[in-house]
């Protein structure tokens, strides 16, 4: 008879426990207020071989890592081989073709080398972009902006 009882208990246990780690896991927050896993890198395979410029500063939220280019955002689509989301620092770690690592915040001055497309230039609608392109990681559709940068690579300051 104990044994029966026992059995119920330890069963509930466990399910108190599973439920108390899956709500754990969906509350779970960052230092900074932000939630622990979210990545709001645009990313595919590889990075652009063009050689454009483009120059600007990051603006980070918690859905888009974009560019503000004269007062027009651009989303920035990142190389997954070489870029990787840090949720502790809330930044973009970005290797560059020559090793140098470095960790992009939001307010970060910076050139990139690459391409991109906008509507204005005959780029496709928000939904048709992200539809057309292979993503490691799609953009959610509020970060597509009318321009869309491939990032090549960081150009180093000159300063």
């Amino acid at each position: 008879m104990t044994m029966d009882r026992q059995r119920p208990l330890a069963h509930t246990l466990v399910a108190a426990v599973v439920v108390l780690a899956v709500a754990s896991a969906a509350c779970d927050v960052g230092a900074n207020g932000s939630a622990a896993d979210a990545d709001p890198l645009a990313t595919v395979a590889q990075g652009s071989g063009a050689e454009a410029l483009i120059s600007g500063t990051l603006e980070i939220t918690p859905s888009c890592v974009l560019l503000d280019e004269q007062d027009e955002l651009v989303l920035l689509v990142w190389p997954a081989d070489r870029t990787v989301w840090d949720p502790t620092n809330d930044s973009v770690v970005l290797t560059s073709h020559s090793g140098d690592v470095s960790g992009l915040t939001n307010g970060t001055e910076v050139v990139f080398s690459g391409g991109g497309s906008s509507t204005a230039e005959g780029g496709e609608p928000a939904d048709a972009f992200i539809a057309s392109v292979q993503w490691e990681q799609a953009p959610a559709l509020e970060c597509v902006h009318d321009t869309r940068w491939f990032i090549g690579d960081l150009v180093p300051s000159s300063g």
